[in-house]
């Protein structure tokens, strides 16, 4: 996608809240006056919850998705845009295992667990449009209608810096764990 097509799916997205403000503000307007009945007073607090909710997903920094039964991705936050450079239509009826790799089977093996312990947290690696790999940490929540498991809604975060800083830590300490104590260094081998 070109840069002008993602500022016309921003300026889309914003005329979507504006509109929707604009919609909360006109009736608030008109029960001052007087003229609004509990149906159209419901529509405002509709029309405002919505709002709050857009802005809340199209501004938050970590990635918020969510599948279907079978790992088809339903949902993806426009935050995914500037996280990993993925476009959100891009991603949107693709399965989840297509973008993790060599870790896809592991992932199908850890969704269908999910739908036993309902909750999971994992870190996997993934590389983006432009060959860029980042570890991303996915914390999901299985979904369930009518006892019926239907898919997994969840958080995902970019922890590479993290990971990175674990492996040289690590490799310079020879860290063995949280316990463990990094070695003397003499001050003067620092400068």
């Amino acid at each position: 996608m070109k840069d002008n097509d993602i500022n016309q799916n921003e300026l889309a997205q914003e005329l979507k809240r504006l509109r929707l403000e604009n919609a909360a503000l006109k009736l608030q307007v008109e029960n001052q006056a007087g003229k609004v009945t509990g149906k159209e007073l419901l529509s405002l607090a509709l029309a405002a919850s919505e709002a709050k909710f857009y802005n809340l997903v199209d501004n938050i920094n970590d990635v918020i998705y969510s599948t279907d039964a079978e790992a088809n991705i339903t949902f993806v936050s426009p935050s995914i845009r500037n996280l990993l450079g993925f476009q959100p239509e891009d991603i949107i009826g693709k399965n989840f295992t297509a973008f993790i790799g060599e870790k896809g089977e592991s992932l199908g093996k850890r969704f269908e667990e999910i739908q036993n312990k309902f909750d999971l947290q994992n870190d996997y690696k993934i590389v983006s449009p432009i060959g860029e790999a980042h570890w991303i940490r996915l914390s999901s929540k299985a979904q369930f209608k009518d006892g019926v498991f239907n898919g997994v809604t969840g958080i995902l975060i970019d922890v590479t810096v993290t990971k990175i800083l674990n492996w040289n830590c690590k490799k310079v300490r020879h860290c063995t764990g949280p316990s463990s104590t990094p070695p003397r260094i003499p001050f003067s081998s620092l400068i």
